[in-house]
């Protein structure tokens, strides 16, 4: 008996380990490790992610080493069985170098899609039909599933994101002689924001293909979720009554029509299982294959039927043979009414008449003065429409070199000795040139005084005057910087009246040739964000907004903010970046709000009151009024209603009429009927 075992679901980019744990004799998964990404065909890529994930799903529960199971149950695409139903050689070598790396003792194996539709089906009790899309970054794979059987598989990789065109494309080369069934299944991994693509798209109401003849219904399925549904039915495999868990998804059951009233056996897919040996597995136990059979449903009639009693199975009866009586007339007169009741009680009861009626539709266009309104969910009596806004934001940035060129640097700065050799003040103003072996100009930073000189004659000696200035370069260098004591000179004054000499070494001046913006750099990414803005804008409009459903292609709106550039034409830098933000806005009606505004015209049209239709049929076209804005217009309905007719009425008007009289009565009564086909269940009556 199997206790706990690890479950590893693996995919051609990412493989998840879980536990599956036997509690009071049923299995539940316990923990889910990490999904650990690996590399095709890599075998120590595999290893390794097996490894992490398993080490990740044990530490979860703290589980002790000593505690991990040693048997393992695996759940592998669908690409990698072959035809013969076990795993082709090439992955099948990697499996068993796991199992002997690990010491694992193999449960078995079972394929993505059989693991669900045989899940499904256990868990419904009827043979399911669905789509079953499995997502990974490089490749997906879709399956068709027909009454519980897989019928066809498309395995493909991927250059790009998965879109719902690559759906389309791929679901219209699936060679189906029946109807695509309209619900799909999305697993793997996926972006949220996928399946919000997919319901938007629209699958229906093309000229060129038609998918889907309703519209479909995707179901995003969780990996919680995913691995649950692989627990249940590898569990399902040896303890077959322990299979309770409800269906994770619940795919349309198809009708089937049939003129039997007996129950009719159906051929499910059943799980596929290979020996254990085919891949050194130990078998674990022998479990027979249930064979369940399943009720079929008649199908109801698309347009109005017209049933006076339902139909009952009457049993078989087995009556001795009576000897042949002679009766004179007068008893045959007389045993004719008598059974006469019985006769009428079996009309009443199991008498059935199938009436189906064929009506030419009507055609509706309504052209309405209207204002879109984003902000109300009910119609107006000014005749606002609620619509839903769809706002689509496109921001890029792009950056250059810079191309300009430009020399930085400091002046050098120090202080100098004025020496006056005159017997009068000397007032020198700011800005007065100094210059060094006439090459090198130096400024006053500041206005000075210079005493006067004064005179000893009884010792003979000349006291020069002298006061300390600031002095700056007048240009950027370092050939500035010159040392103590060095001499300077005054431009405009004699030396025989003042001389100067550095009191202080003049530091600070250097030069240096750098980068900067020019014009040219910022023209150019001008050009480039501009171009590139609009192929975005371009591609946005091609793969989202004109596949938005409901589309009103007249409000459509592009809005470009502004281009924020992070340097100015003559600034430092190595580069120039440009950010743009732009934004797309337009209006949908969904099928909701199409049908209130249909409702609203039809309320003001008894003659059309007793009609239906399907609102995603019908074509929505807007103008705005050019005088006002974008929200106000003109807003054009056109499509076809169908007659409902009143069903119980005409029940009660038929009953008791013959065949022939039901086509006079037909044309009075529905004016709009062009045909109608008539069947009988005692007698082969027929009219088309």
């Amino acid at each position: 008996m199997v206790s706990n075992f690890w479950l590893i679901s693996i995919d051609d980019s990412a493989i998840t380990v879980s536990l599956s744990a036997n509690r009071n004799n049923l299995f539940k998964v316990e923990s889910i490790g990490d999904s650990v990404n690996w590399q095709y065909p890599q075998l120590n890529s595999f290893l390794t992610a097996v490894d992490e994930s398993l080490a990740s799903c044990a530490e979860l529960i703290s589980l002790p080493p000593d505690s991990e199971p040693n048997t393992a149950a695996f759940v592998v695409p669908a690409s990698w069985i072959g035809p013969d139903g076990r795993i082709q050689s090439e992955f099948k070598k990697i499996i068993e170098q796991l199992c002997s790396k690990l010491k694992f003792k193999p449960l078995g194996f079972i394929s993505h899609d059989e693991a669900i539709v045989e899940q499904s089906s256990e868990a419904d009790g009827l043979p399911v039909s669905f789509i079953l899309l499995y997502l990974t970054p490089i490749n997906f794979d879709l399956s068709l599933v027909y009454l519980g059987k897989i019928k066809q598989r498309i395995h493909q990789p991927l250059t790009g994101i998965f879109t719902p065109e690559l759906l389309e494309t791929s679901l219209n080369t699936l060679n189906s002689d029946s109807t695509l069934p309209p619900q799909v299944i999305v697993m793997g991994q996926y972006e949220p924001q996928i399946i919000e693509d997919f319901k938007n798209y629209p699958w229906i109401g093309k000229k060129t293909v038609e998918t889907f003849l309703h519209f479909p219904d995707f179901i995003p399925q969780t990996p919680k979720e995913t691995i649950a549904a692989y627990n249940d039915i590898i569990t399902h495999q040896f303890q077959p009554q322990n299979f309770v868990n409800p269906p994770t998804v619940t795919p349309e059951i198809p009708v089937i029509t049939t003129d039997s009233e007996d129950p009719v056996e159906v051929e499910t897919s059943p799980i596929v299982e290979v020996e254990a040996a085919s891949l050194n597995f130990e078998p674990v136990a022998s479990v027979p294959e249930p064979s369940p059979t399943y009720e079929v449903i008649p199908i109801e009639s698309p347009l109005p039927s017209v049933t006076p009693k339902p139909r009952f199975k009457l049993p078989h009866l087995s009556l001795p043979a009576l000897p042949r009586l002679h009766l004179p007339s007068l008893w045959l007169a007389l045993i004719i009414p008598a059974l006469s009741p019985l006769l009428l009680i079996f009309l009443v009861f199991f008498y059935r008449l199938d009436l189906t009626l064929f009506f030419t539709p009507i055609d509706f266009s309504e052209n309405i003065d209207v204002v879109l309104d984003p902000a109300i969910t009910q119609i107006t009596s000014a005749n606002h429409i609620p619509v839903i806004a769809k706002k689509f934001d496109i921001n890029l940035t792009l950056s250059t070199n810079t191309t300009g060129q430009k020399v930085i640097g400091d002046k050098a700065k120090g202080q100098i000795i004025i020496y006056n050799k005159t017997d009068k003040v000397q007032n020198l103003p700011k800005d007065t040139v100094l210059v060094s072996g006439n090459t090198l100009k130096f400024v006053l930073t500041s206005s000075v005084q210079v005493p006067a000189s004064s005179s000893n004659l009884d010792l003979g000696i000349i006291t020069m005057g002298q006061s300390k200035a600031v002095v700056e370069a007048a240009d950027i260098g370092p050939e500035y910087n010159l040392g103590k004591d060095a001499k300077l000179s005054f431009k405009d004054i004699a030396s025989i009246s003042m001389e100067t000499k550095i009191d202080t070494p003049f530091t600070g001046g250097t030069k240096n040739q750098v980068a900067v913006v020019a014009a040219a750099d910022k023209q150019g990414l001008e050009n480039q964000i501009s171009t590139a803005v609009t192929a975005n804008i371009d591609q946005k409009m091609t793969t989202e907004v004109a596949s938005l459903s409901g589309l009103l292609t007249q409000t459509i709106n592009i809005t470009h903010n502004r281009n924020d550039y992070n340097r100015e034409i003559g600034e430092q830098a190595d580069q120039l970046t440009v950010q743009s933000s732009n934004t797309i806005t337009a209006y949908v009606l969904d099928s909701a709000q199409k049908k209130t505004v249909i409702n609203d015209l039809l309320a003001k049209k008894p003659e059309l009151s007793a009609t239906t239709f399907n609102p995603d049929k019908f074509t929505f076209d807007f103008i705005p009024d050019k005088t006002t804005d974008k929200t106000q217009g003109k807003l054009t309905i056109k499509g076809q209603l169908t007659p409902e007719p009143d069903v119980n009425s005409f029940r009660h008007q038929i009953v008791g009429k013959t065949a022939s009289s039901l086509a006079k009565i037909i044309p009075v009564t529905f004016p709009r009927v062009y045909n109608y086909a008539l069947i009988s269940n005692l007698s082969p009556i027929s009219r088309f």
